[in-house]
This record gives C-alpha cells, structure tokens and sequence, in this order.
C-alpha cells in the first residue's frame, strides 16, 4: 500500500467542544491507529477531558470521539494522555497525570478499561512517558519532586500481573525537563533524562535488562539543549540503543542522535540537517526496533509569521536522508507534533495547529504517508 505518498491534512478533534492540546498518536503492525488528546469538555470551560478516536485502513477515522477516562481530567497543564500500543495483544495504553498518575488500557471493540493509578501525590513539572512491546508489556517512566532532588521511577505493566509498582532507577540535582522510553521485543527497557544543572542540560541513561533488571545511570552528552518535546529512545534490533533530540544553544538549533557503541559507551552521529532557512521550535522523533529513526519538526521561517512541518529519516545503511515539507503552515503554525510508523512503513503524523498572532483555540490535524 505504501508509495500514495502524504494525504492532505485533515482536522480530527471534536469541533463542538473547547480547545484540543498535546496530541499523541499510535499504530498496531496492521494500520490501525488510535490517538488521543486533551480538550475542554465544553467551550469557556477550565476542564480538560482525555478523548480518543481511532483509525482503520480504508474506512479512516471513526466519527465517534471515545473518553479515555470516566469523568472530568483536571485543569493542569499536565493532563494530557500519552498513548502508545501493546501490538501483539491487540491492546493500547494512556497514562496521563491528574494530581496523581493514571493508567487505562484499551481492548479494540471493548473500549478503554477502568483507570489504575500508578503513583500517588505527582509533583513533577517533567511529563511522564509510556512505551509497551508487542506481548503487551509495557512500562511507565515519571519523575517526582523531593525538595531539590528529582527522581525518576519506572512501573513495569505484566500481562499476566499488571502494573508491578513505582522502582526508582535514577536521582539528579537540578530539574528534568525531557523523559523518553522505549521497550524492545524481549522486554529490555531504556530510559533517558535531560537534566538541567543550572547551565546547561546533561542527557542520561538508564537500561533494564530482563534477567538483572536496572542498571546504574550512563552519560550520553553534555552541555546540551534539549528543547520540550524533543527526546527519543530506541533499540537498533542487536541490542544496541539510540537517542535523538533537538538541541538548541547559542541561537541555533540543531537534530542530534547518538548511538550506543558498546554497551554503556556512546558516540554521536552526524545530522540530521534542516532546511537553512526555517528555524526548529518543536521536533518529535520516532525510532522503530530495527534502529530507524523519523524526525519531525515544526519550523517558523525567518519571519516568524507561519511554521511548517517537516520530517526527515534515517536508517542503519544509509543515514539521515533530505527534509520534505510535509504540511505548509499559511498563516498557522504547529506544536506538540507526535510521530508513528507501523510494520508496512506507513506513518501517522498529528499535531496541534493555531493562527500566529491569534488568541483562537488551537485544533488537532493530522497527515498519513500510505
């Protein structure tokens, strides 16, 4: 099916409510696809709702727009769902904070489970990640405020025994800013951290290891600038790992990756390169199991007065290819972009848009490469 090329943009939250935020995005190895975002329950309201719908091949986007959680998510800058899928058992997560961290688990044609709650009094500016394999495992990473310490806790979910509780698996003076996971096919888990230490970031490591469970904490860079939403991990499919972010210092940002040479030991790697004449203010990056990776950012040109989405690719043989304008901004410009690729290579591209200059409420939209 892959070679129509990119769809038009189409607008996927539900018009008759507020404004829609922070969109997240996941696809199952056959195409189907499920996103889920935060937006008021009602115009003028002050309280979010987290909101799903799905998509299948052929027919597209269901017309009904599904609550991932009973009841009112509460007005918190915070209260957004995270989604990602645990293909093999046909299921997908959201973990979203309200005061406390919440899980619920979706069955497609079931609907989405009651919520678990995962960690209690969340005091944390760093929002929390999730990230599942294709038995169903999945596990969530989330920071916690104690007077000048943040820790960082992983809770690992079994389908046989659910959520298996909040281990702490690094400590760090300073603030976090960034968190990002992601699980390989055996159940390995790697966990990154941007670490602010009052100058610049620091980027740090943790992996578990299915049969010694967590490591101690590694470095990958220093004196970087790991902007908001900017971080991604993965696994290259030989065991080894990678992470991407969007680097900003000195006025000029960048796309930076590194990979892990040897186990604990790691080297950056060249690109990948933007277009000189747009300036990066929000990237999003995927990274598959078999080490390939996708980009997509959001970029103003020089004159600040539109944005437009780009996204650019890398695979193990080749490298980072050329950026291609996948959506040309006209007057608006986008943030909170998320990014996804199933086994067929088809990828599911959303994003939250608003009118430069405007007070308007922002809007979901959302691209697919067929």
């Amino acid at each position: 099916m892959v070679g129509i090329g990119w769809t038009a943009a189409a607008h996927i939250d539900n018009p008759d409510r507020g404004n829609s935020d922070i969109p997240r995005v996941a696809m199952w190895p056959n195409g189907n696809g499920l996103m889920a975002w935060s937006q008021l329950d009602r115009p003028g309201s002050a309280n979010k709702r987290a909101t799903s719908r799905q998509y299948h091949p052929g027919p597209g986007w269901s017309t009904t727009f599904d609550g991932v959680a009973a009841g009112v998510v509460a007005a918190d800058p915070n209260s957004f769902p995270t989604i990602v899928v645990a293909t093999a058992g046909n299921f997908a997560f959201a973990l979203w904070p309200s005061v406390e961290l919440h899980s619920s688990r979706l069955a497609p044609g079931v609907g989405w489970d009651a919520p678990a709650t995962l960690s209690t009094s969340l005091v944390v500016r760093t929002p929390a990640k999730l990230a599942t394999n294709e038995d169903g495992k999945a596990v969530a990473v989330f920071a916690q405020t104690f007077g000048t310490v943040e820790k960082v806790f992983a809770n690992r979910f079994e389908v046989a025994s659910g959520w298996r509780g909040a281990e702490a698996i690094a400590s760090f003076g300073g603030t976090l800013s960034e968190i990002s996971a992601a699980m390989d096919p055996l159940g390995g888990i790697i966990a990154s951290f941007a670490q602010y230490d009052g100058f610049s970031q620091n980027l740090w490591v943790n992996r578990y290891e299915v049969q010694t469970g967590w490591g101690t904490v590694k470095s990958v860079a220093s004196g970087t600038g790991v902007m908001d939403e900017g971080i991604s991990s993965g696994f290259d499919g030989s065991g080894g790992a990678m992470v991407v972010w969007l680097d900003s210092q000195a006025g000029a940002t960048s796309l930076r990756t590194a990979r892990e040479s040897s186990p604990g030991a790691w080297t950056m790697v060249t690109g990948p390169a933007g277009p000189a004449s747009t300036f990066p203010v929000v990237a999003r990056p995927f990274i598959d199991n078999r080490g390939n990776a996708i980009v997509t950012w959001s970029a103003f040109d020089r004159g600040q007065q539109q944005a437009d989405v780009w996204i650019n690719r890398y695979t193990t043989s080749s490298g980072w290819g050329t950026p291609e304008r996948v959506r040309h901004g006209a007057g608006t410009a986008q943030r909170h972009i998320a990014v996804v690729q199933d086994a067929f290579g088809r990828i599911t591209l959303i994003w939250e848009e608003y009118v430069v200059g405007s007070t308007s409420p922002g809007e979901v939209w959302s691209s697919r490469f067929e």
